[in-house]
């Protein structure tokens, strides 16, 4: 029944109280669902196969608080590009337009608020920041690259790890940054000559197929493995209905391929960091308890000090997780040593 025609025009008040009570209702009815999967699901408007895959490794509070966090609106993070500006530089100068800034956890980032089209901004047509989450930058700087060492980037576009790597390196040495996507490329290269960064080399590559000529030529691999997205949910929505629970060992296979084919391609005590901005162990712990089982490689120790500032993380030897929370996305790193 149509409640305006009912209670007649001037009645708007009184018919949007009724709405009113009744989504209340609706939504407290939400709350007092006894299954707590099933509340979870309901509340935060997250599939139920996912929060029954969370709940299978860790207690059913924390899987609430990562759905909770899960529909937060993210905050605009940007690296800063040191080999151009420093932080306080930049700071002043985004300042000057008006534009809120905030320190980040991570020392080459910051926050920002009041901007709109950041992209249209000169300081970034300049190459002076790059947009790019703290978790995701953590993947190199555990890498822990160094000037004039020769690294392979297997999973490169859109460039932010990579890009963030050759800064590390104060741009020298070699970075080799494959994707499998053309398109994806020149988002890396693009991405490069803005920020001022000559070193980077991309190609166009299958990373589950091998390549002869790489073996064992890299002294450090990053592989951002491909993967079903469940930590950058709040930043790409679509994924949680998406994705399928069916997609799970699909994905595996592809992380395993392309785990073993690279790691070939990588110095004896050299490093390798996996990673992947998903949530469940099946993409992570397993992929790297198969891997290290079946290969010469062990995790190792990570070490970084600016890792002691992250509050929502769990760590394990050579494996850091992060949750999404009002600051950063959810990732998973591991680190390993080839023996």
């Amino acid at each position: 029944m149509n409640l305006c025609k009912k209670y007649g025009s001037r009645s708007v008040g009184f018919v949007n109280a009724i709405l009113r009570k009744i989504d209340k209702e609706d939504f407290e009815k939400l709350y007092k669902i006894k299954d707590e999967k099933q509340r979870i699901s309901k509340t935060t408007s997250m599939p139920l196969w996912i929060v029954e895959e969370l709940s299978k490794q860790m207690n059913i509070q924390k899987v609430g608080e990562i759905c909770k966090n899960s529909n937060i609106k993210p905050k605009i993070t940007i690296r800063v590009n040191n080999l151009k500006i420093n932080k306080e530089q930049l700071k002043q100068l985004l300042k000057t337009k008006n534009v809120e800034v905030e320190e980040g956890i991570l020392e080459d980032f910051l926050y920002l608020k009041n901007v709109k089209n950041i992209t249209n901004l000169q300081e970034y047509k300049k190459g002076l920041f790059t947009l790019q989450d703290e978790a995701a930058g953590l993947s190199s700087i555990i890498l822990n690259p160094r000037p004039e060492e020769k690294i392979l980037d297997t999973c490169s576009a859109p460039g932010g790890k990579t890009t963030y790597i050759a800064q590390l390196m104060e741009n020298k040495g070699q970075i080799l940054a494959w994707d499998l996507y053309e398109n994806r490329i020149l988002k890396v290269k693009e991405n490069a000559k803005r920020l001022g960064i000559n070193i980077i080399k991309t190609q166009q590559n299958d990373a589950s197929i091998i390549k002869q000529e790489y073996i064992e030529k890299f002294d450090k691999i990053l592989i951002d493995a491909p993967c079903l997205g469940l930590g950058v949910i709040r930043r790409k929505p679509d994924i949680k209905w998406q994705r399928k629970y069916e997609d799970i060992s699909k994905i595996q296979q592809i992380q395993i391929k392309i785990l073993e084919t690279c790691s070939k391609y990588l110095k004896k005590d050299g490093i390798l960091v996996y990673s992947t901005c998903s949530i469940i162990r099946e993409e992570n712990d397993k992929i790297i308890q198969e891997f290290t089982k079946n290969n010469k490689f062990e995790l190792i120790e990570i070490k970084n000090k600016q890792l002691d500032k992250i509050k929502n993380k769990t760590t394990t030897e050579g494996i850091i997780k992060l949750y999404p929370d009002e600051n950063l996305d959810g990732f998973f790193i591991a680190k390993l040593l080839k023996k």
